[in-house]
């Protein structure tokens, strides 16, 4: 593999990885006692930061660094940190998903990492010293290009053995798998074709006229036999290679498909901070299960998606101080369910 695919590669898993450290601290936001969340999060950065190093990618190594610093500190702690330590966290993922973006023309937005380095540093000096950060009020821009927001697409790591495959080249074998079904569609009829001439012959034969010679009728009984054999031969032939095409076809259609929780993964990190820019507490709960959508019908699911859980942040959910005095529990929760019925 040359350099160019090997920075390519490690472009995706890192964005990967970012995604799943956003899971990963969101629950342990809400329960920081999950040892297997808490070891999930310290080995994807630390994995990052590596990988980042070896590859010659500074920024984003010095950014995983310190943030990896920071974690392990909260994890100490049990992740009973102030909010605003998380905010750092976030943001953190935050830039890095903008550096890896930034490196393929993505956003030409203006990076400050000596801004995030300072927070990080103030954060980290927090913790040690047991005390919350003086950071002041801090709304969280959503990052312009491919950063995590309502309004974008991500996909998120899986445990699942998968392999990245371009989707032009799907596109290529959906077109190639079409034109065999064309093909054998065009051998059925002709082998359709061929047995109506099976038929025939054998209708011939059964009215041959008496004056015909036993010599050539008996040759063509031998060659209606040799016909007959040939043509049983190759029915079962032609009927399984068209099962055969049409179970590939099947396949094909079905590697169209994206998993609905892997792309929709990033919304839980996306409602939290559009909840707290709203001074909102909003969790997001996904039942999305294993239902798979094609991309052709996700992209037209996305926007109306987006708009309704923009509204159910933005005109659903009370202030906190609003449902206390309605006797609600201060934070609110958002259901995003997916079933698929029949086809």
């Amino acid at each position: 593999m040359d350099i160019g695919a090997l920075i390519g590669k490690f472009k995706e898993v890192a964005l990967d990885r970012i995604e799943t450290m956003n899971l990963a601290l969101l629950s342990l936001e809400r329960d920081g006692t999950q040892a297997t969340v808490q070891e999930e999060l310290l080995r994807e950065i630390h994995t990052l930061k590596g990988e980042a190093k070896m590859l010659g990618f500074a920024d984003i190594n010095l950014v995983a660094h310190q943030l990896e610093s920071v974690m392990v500190e909260a994890a100490d702690q049990a992740f009973q940190v102030h909010a605003s330590i998380l905010d750092v966290m976030f943001r953190g993922f935050d830039v890095m998903r903008m550096l890896l973006t930034k490196q393929i023309g993505a956003s030409d937005e203006p990076i400050d990492l000596a801004h995030l380095s300072d927070r990080i540093t103030q954060a980290l000096g927090a913790m040690r010293d047991e005390q919350a950060p003086v950071m002041g009020p801090q709304v969280l821009e959503a990052p312009k290009g491919d950063a995590p927001a309502l309004d974008t697409l991500g996909g998120r790591a899986s445990n699942e053995q998968t392999i990245r495959v371009r989707h032009e080249k799907i596109e290529q074998l959906g077109a190639l798998t079409a034109e065999l079904l064309m093909l054998n569609h065009d051998t059925s009829i002709q082998h359709e074709q061929v047995n109506e001439v099976r038929r025939e012959l054998a209708h011939w034969l059964d009215h041959a006229p008496s004056s015909l010679p036993k010599s050539q009728r008996m040759a063509l009984r031998r060659l209606s036999h040799k016909l007959n054999r040939a043509f049983l031969a190759t029915q079962d032939g032609v009927s399984q290679t068209k099962q055969r095409i049409s179970q590939v076809d099947e396949q094909v259609r079905r590697l169209r498909h994206v998993s609905l929780e892997h792309v929709t993964a990033h919304y839980a990190r996306a409602v939290r901070d559009l909840a707290q820019n709203q001074g909102k507490q909003v969790r997001l709960v996904q039942e999305i299960g294993q239902v798979e959508v094609d991309r052709v019908i996700l992209s037209s699911l996305s926007d109306p998606l987006l708009h309704l859980l923009r509204n159910a942040v933005d005109h659903g959910v009370e202030d906190p101080q609003v449902r206390a005095q309605a006797g609600k529990a201060p934070e609110a929760t958002i259901t995003l369910s997916a079933t698929q019925e029949h086809d």
